[in-house]
């Protein structure tokens, strides 16, 4: 009896008469309408990203720009200015749009688009499209991954990656098991595909590696495993050339990459920010790293959300014992993920992690993964209820019902930070555009704009506007956090908010210091505008 005999799909088949699906990871093919809806879901995830996106991030978000607009660069740690997954799609936006606020988007946008869209592809082709949907939802309304869709981080990105690869992994699959244009030229191309992606997820962020399993695994075909293994490697080959190429002539060594790679060590950091870190995550019990992600979720300074973080991924651990083999292996994609992520955090060498365990957006790696797992586990245990009290047919309603009564906890959070969260656009997460507004209306073209050092990254890119063009205003701009800042008469002082309600943390970390020293501000300092909520004021010196 096949895998899938005795589980659940939620796709509009079920009203079919039964028999096993020739494979089960090749699983129910698209309509024109599934891809339709991905597509869909795909615009509207682009469509929230943009709305209630967040300001410019000064630190790695902005050297990826940085490092495009002026590549190659060494004005960063070679880590960062390695990762051409990152920066060459940025290049052709930046030479075209300039520094400009949307070529800080762009692909954070494509990004999130790409990663639902494909999420929804997955489990619809698996499960049936409710599970395709409840996929979509449990990840976009994890607050990690939310709040970081229209931040340029390599951790959306690389996932974005894996799961269109993913995708792509499936169709050829598809044409394996069914004897059909299994040598054929578009079958070759795609097997390419699949590995130019995973290439490219490696470039974008390195611990993508440890995502690649899932890909493997239906890639794995009795038959057409030497072909797949040539043909994905040319795709990877690529990504290979081209950072041994670029690093061998920019930066004089065409190993520079895995020599970054393996001298990163947690324990003997210099970096300010991870020093009181590396206190707390060396040299600790291996279970202490296992264990440390579920223990952060649940105790201070956990996400919003946390609590609902660890059911899902209760379930999708869950998942792994079901005789369902995509659910299965989606389950153990998401374990594969979550135990490295730990082992190279410390678990496997505790005197010498490898990175950061508390950065919350690197948990990004397993999150799609749990929520695919998860709708999974859902379509399982639909069908399998409905054949008990033989109703094959309600499967679809009880699928819906269950995917409620999950999503509704995840959601009402979501939801109550969406409203309030300081970070986002609608609730004054991203100020400089009506800075902007302000310094063009009253063309400020002459004197100096005073900031900290953080912001003046920034300002620069809202001279133009969103989508480039002719400069906006023109007035110099200074640092104030900088040695013997001296703002005169005309010039004007742009603080941000500091605290909790900050609208830009690394922005209110940099001005911090300066406000220690000047317990209140000069007399001469009127404050002309602010921003919603008060995120920064901008003062004009008399």
């Amino acid at each position: 009896m096949s895998d899938t005999s005795t589980t659940a799909n939620l796709a509009p088949e079920d009203s079919e008469p039964p028999g096993p699906r020739p494979d089960a990871l090749t699983g129910t093919p698209w309509t024109g309408a599934d891809v339709l809806t991905a597509v869909v879901v795909g615009a509207l995830t682009a469509v929230v990203t943009l709305v209630w996106r967040t300001e410019i991030v000064s630190t790695d978000p902005w050297h990826y720009v940085q490092a495009a607009l002026h590549f190659p660069t060494t004005a960063w740690v070679p880590l960062g200015y390695t990762r051409y997954g990152m920066i060459l799609p940025v290049v052709p936006v930046a030479h075209l749009l300039g520094n400009a606020q949307v070529t800080y988007y762009v692909w954070a946008v494509l990004a999130s688009a790409t990663l639902t869209g494909s999420l929804y592809l997955v489990a619809r082709r698996w499960w049936g499209p409710i599970a395709g949907i409840v996929a979509v939802l449990l990840t976009v309304t994890n607050w990690v991954v939310f709040l970081n869709m229209s931040r340029y981080y390599p951790d959306v990105m690389s996932m974005a990656l894996i799961m269109a690869a993913l995708v792509v992994a499936i169709i050829v699959r598809g044409r394996f098991v069914g004897g059909l244009e299994r040598s054929s030229a578009g079958t070759n191309a795609l097997l390419v595909v699949v590995g130019f992606l995973l290439g490219w997820s490696f470039e974008a962020r390195e611990t993508a590696l440890l995502c690649w399993p899932i890909v493997l695994v239906v890639l794995w075909v009795r038959g057409s495993i030497r072909r797949t293994v040539v043909l994905c490697g040319l795709g990877v080959l690529v990504w290979a050339s081209l950072d041994v190429g670029i690093s061998a002539l920019a930066y004089g060594n065409p190993l520079l990459k895995p020599k970054t790679l393996l001298g990163q060590n947690l324990a003997g950091t210099t970096n300010p920010s991870d020093i009181a870190m590396a206190k707390k995550l060396v040299g600790k019990d291996r279970l202490f790293y296992l264990g440390y992600v579920a223990r952060a979720l649940g105790g201070p300074g956990a996400p919003p959300g946390g609590f609902w973080m660890l059911v899902v991924g209760a379930l999708a651990t869950v998942s792994v014992v079901l005789r369902d083999r995509a659910a299965r292996l989606s389950g153990f994609a998401f374990l594969f993920a979550y135990v490295t992520f730990a082992g190279v955090g410390g678990m496997f060498l505790p005197d010498h992690p490898f990175g950061r365990l508390d950065v919350q957006r690197y948990w990004i790696a397993f999150i799609p993964f749990a929520s695919l797992a998860a709708a999974g586990l859902l379509h399982v245990v639909a069908r399998f209820v409905a054949r008990r009290v033989r109703r094959p047919h309600w499967t679809p309603a009880l699928g819906a019902a269950l995917a409620v009564a999950v999503l509704l906890g995840p959601a009402a959070t979501w939801a109550e930070e969406v409203a309030a969260s300081p970070s986002l656009a609608p609730n004054g997460g991203a100020p400089l555009g009506e800075v902007r507004a302000y310094l063009a209306a009253h063309r400020v073209d002459v004197g100096t704009v005073w900031s900290d050092r953080h912001t003046l990254r920034l300002l620069p890119a809202y001279r133009k506007g969103p989508l480039g063009g002719r400069k906006l205003w023109t007035a110099g701009v200074r640092s104030l956090t900088g040695v013997d800042p001296n703002p005169v008469k005309g010039d004007y002082v742009l603080l941000v908010r500091t605290g909790p309600q900050t609208p830009c943390g690394f922005c209110a970390r940099a001005l911090e210091p300066w406000l220690k020293r000047h317990h209140s501000l000069p007399s001469n300092w009127a404050p002309v505008m602010a921003t919603r909520n008060d995120g920064m004021v901008l003062y004009r010196v008399h």
